[in-house]
């Protein structure tokens, strides 16, 4: 059964991870996200209905506190509430057992809302799931030219890593459309290892002999210190083959499992579902306007987070989540569908 009280404890939890934050803006970030928690859906109106089984307020009242939040100006999604968020991440990531100087698999690709905004997107892959990181978004370009992709990635990276605690290595994967030279450098740059797909036209040369990465043998191999020729960089090759089909990846660290990590990237595909069509339903909003868009995705991204944690509590009970996380994910659970 709800009860006011424990929503109230979780609700406190969840705020103390944005001590920075103006108070009254924290809790109801904390709040909101907790309703999406709940109710599964990102929608002001979910929000609001939800709101009022908490604080017995009408739906009128709570509908206004959510859209003066999303209007805030005390609401700025920039680096001092990413690292706030990254705070509450990792410490689930650590009572799963991430360890100091551990491995994190961060996903990387494009999704859109609709036709108004293009969001890069940043995910910590974990278990087969991929959890929101970081976003960086701007309107929908309208014609060819209108934007800047390039700058809009190399700003995400940086941003990102400036936002990421230290003390972990951080292993990128993306699909094709970052299987490039510049990205690599902007990578190399931050620090960040790499796992990233290439296109099969790619120039090498192997063993002094020009070639498509294509017309590589058909089986699994890793290849050190290939010249890639367009590239005039010397580069850590990998084929995966499985059945009829290849990957071709440039990595920064060689490895047997560059391929399977790879795989996992397609988690964040996943994610993208669960936030639209067949979960929260982020573009069904009707929350257009760029800086509340904004604003309401970050408050999706960490009901998100906790929604996919107190699931791996509730599909296996003995985790340690229940016994040593500050935030009451046990009690949280009850209040799931």
């Amino acid at each position: 059964m709800k009860t006011k009280e424990s929503a109230e404890y979780i609700i406190k939890s969840i705020q103390s991870y944005f001590p920075k934050e103006h108070l009254v803006t924290a809790y109801n970030i904390a709040f909101s996200s907790y309703c999406i928690t709940h109710s599964q859906k990102a929608s002001p109106a979910e929000i609001a209905r939800t709101m009022g089984e908490v604080n017995g307020l009408s739906f009128k009242t709570n509908i206004m506190r959510i859209y003066r939040l999303l209007a805030s100006s005390s609401f700025q999604v920039g680096d001092r509430l990413w690292r706030g968020y990254m705070k509450y991440l990792f410490h689930f990531l650590k009572q799963m057992g991430l360890k100091d100087g551990g491995d994190v698999l961060i996903a990387v690709d494009y999704t859109s809302d609709k036709d108004d905004f293009l969001i890069l997107f940043a995910s910590v892959v974990i278990q087969n799931q991929s959890i929101p990181l970081y976003f960086s978004m701007r309107n929908y370009p309208k014609k060819a030219g209108s934007m800047d992709q390039k700058k809009m990635e190399e700003a995400f990276f940086n941003a990102l890593r400036h936002a990421l605690p230290s003390g972990y290595r951080y292993t990128v994967v993306a699909d094709r459309g970052f299987g490039n030279v510049r990205i690599i450098d902007v990578l190399e740059k931050n620090k960040f290892e790499y796992i990233l797909r290439i296109n099969d036209s790619l120039l090498i040369e192997n063993n002094a002999e020009e070639m498509n990465v294509a017309d590589l043998p058909h089986r699994s191999m890793t290849l050190n210190n290939i010249q890639v020729l367009k590239w005039k960089r010397t580069m850590n090759l990998v084929k995966k083959v499985e059945g009829n089909s290849h990957w071709i990846l440039v990595v920064s660290s060689p490895s047997d499992q560059s391929g399977s990590l790879y795989a996992q990237r397609f988690s964040i595909e996943s994610m993208f579902k669960n936030a639209k069509s067949s979960g929260l339903q982020i573009e069904d909003t009707l929350v257009n306007k760029y800086d509340r868009f904004k604003r309401l995705l970050f408050i999706a991204c960490l009901g998100y987070c906790t929604l996919i944690f107190a699931g791996l509590l509730i599909k296996n009970k003995a985790h340690s989540l229940k016994k040593n996380s500050s935030i009451p994910l046990n009690d949280l659970s009850q209040f799931l569908d």
